[in-house]
């Protein structure tokens, strides 16, 4: 493609190279517990009284919600008097049918290299780290009883705090100035 394109075209658009780095991960499963327990020893989970825990809304939708009875979990799901004193209950550990929300993100990186004469290059670099930026919520609490049960807390993990970058390098072949390293100048672009 691009095969016939004059010199000054193929100089401009020509040549790009593209790399990105894609992380998808499923979300964690969901550790379901009582808020005021009444066991002694050990964790009391509550009962499970259906297969749909989950409400379907999201995250998202339920951290900018106005509505103070929306929630992650499908409440009428659990039951917190059913267990009794001293009875763990029938919630697993993690739940199979309920998970947090996974990660999504994007890091892409553009380049292009300029042959400015022979042994010279010009290398043009842009940098896009966490692209999308995308929020990450926490997982909702999940001690039933809690008056925060099902509700979003503020993000968790922050994405790492790599700016945005571009750059343009002037690169010399290997027969430098001194001991045989390359001249090598960089104009860092940043916002």
């Amino acid at each position: 493609m691009g095969g016939g394109m004059n010199r000054v075209l193929d100089a401009i658009v020509g040549g790009w190279s593209l790399n990105s780095i894609l992380p998808l991960q499923s979300g964690q499963p969901i550790p379901f517990g009582l808020a005021n327990a009444s066991i002694a020893d050990g964790t009391q989970r509550p009962d499970i009284l259906c297969s749909k825990q989950l409400t379907g809304m999201s995250l998202h939708d339920l951290a900018f919600s106005t509505d103070p009875s929306a929630s992650y979990y499908n409440s009428n799901c659990f039951s917190s008097t059913t267990p009794g004193d001293q009875v763990p209950g029938n919630a697993p550990r993690f739940s199979a049918n309920a998970r947090g929300e996974g990660i999504k993100n994007i890091d892409m990186g553009f380049f292009k290299d300029f042959t400015v004469r022979e042994g010279m290059k010009l290398e043009l670099r842009a940098e896009f780290f966490h692209l999308t930026n995308t929020v990450r919520f926490r997982t909702p609490d999940s001690l039933l009883g809690d008056t925060n049960f099902g509700r979003s807390h503020p993000t968790g993990e922050p994405p790492p705090q790599r700016p945005d970058r571009g750059e343009v390098r002037v690169l010399r072949a290997s027969a430098g100035p001194r001991n045989g390293w390359p001249l090598r100048g960089t104009i860092l672009l940043m916002p």
